[in-house]
């Protein structure tokens, strides 16, 4: 029987892109619609968007390029295996990590108290969940719990009816010049004196201190109208020397 052979004049019919062909087993996991329309398929694996063609996109499953990807797509290690999905373990871990932080206790030692911690409280799965190393430690304290404590503390300060600014240069350990601020202010009727931030100098004279207290001042959009009082030690350095 012979062939049907198709006019160069006639127009060639586009299929539309089906959904259910994502739940078959050679779509699964890399095929979705193409943000270029109905006509156009898209390869997450090869980020590519492919003529939504069923046989085209089969054909495409088989190429060496999309094999190679889809190996290094699903050979890497998921991220969402270190996220805490327990409510209960996530308020564990930060109260852990504020205690820490509070006794000022090595963030090594979270390697025993933590095991120690599902030891004694077998019975709890917010406990049992609980994966919280010094690496993790040190990122909810640093990107968790300081962030928060800075936005509640810039809130009352905006709310106070102004903030006195206490500060002092010191060095660290490893001779690194810091620029310690705390500021002061009337909280529900009583005072209260909190650290603002710790600075990093990279030169430790009198403009760069006021330079990077000015623009921690800036970036929290407080200005110095706000400012009602300051104090430091008689150094120089952190008064003018006609003071």
């Amino acid at each position: 029987m012979p062939k049907e052979v198709r006019s160069k004049n006639s127009r060639f019919r586009s299929q539309s892109y089906r959904k259910e062909w994502e739940k078959e087993n050679w779509a699964q996991g890399w095929l979705k619609v193409s943000s270029q329309g109905a006509s156009k398929a898209f390869c997450q694996f090869c980020d590519k968007n492919i003529l939504a063609g069923k046989s085209e996109l089969m054909r495409h499953a088989k190429t060496a390029q999309h094999c190679q990807n889809a190996a290094q797509v699903l050979g890497s290690t998921s991220m969402e295996q270190y996220v805490t999905s327990s409510q209960g373990c996530i308020k564990a871990e930060l109260n852990t990590v504020a205690l820490i932080a509070r006794r000022n206790i090595s963030f090594n030692f979270m390697s025993y108290m933590v095991p120690t911690l599902k030891h004694i409280a077998s019975d709890s799965k917010a406990i049992k969940d609980m994966t919280c190393g010094r690496t993790k430690t040190t990122y909810l304290l640093t990107e968790c719990l300081a962030v928060d404590a800075h936005e509640r503390l810039i809130q009352e300060l905006q709310e106070a009816k102004g903030f006195s600014i206490l500060c002092d240069k010191a060095s660290d350990i490893s001779m690194n010049k810091i620029f310690c601020i705390n500021v002061r202010y009337l909280y529900n009727g009583s005072p209260r004196t909190q650290l603002y931030r710790l600075i990093r100098l990279k030169r430790g004279n009198a403009e760069a201190l006021f330079a990077s207290l000015e623009e921690a001042l800036v970036k929290d959009k407080l200005t110095w109208q706000q400012v009602v009082g300051y104090a430091s030690d008689g150094e120089n350095l952190m008064q003018d020397r006609s003071h």
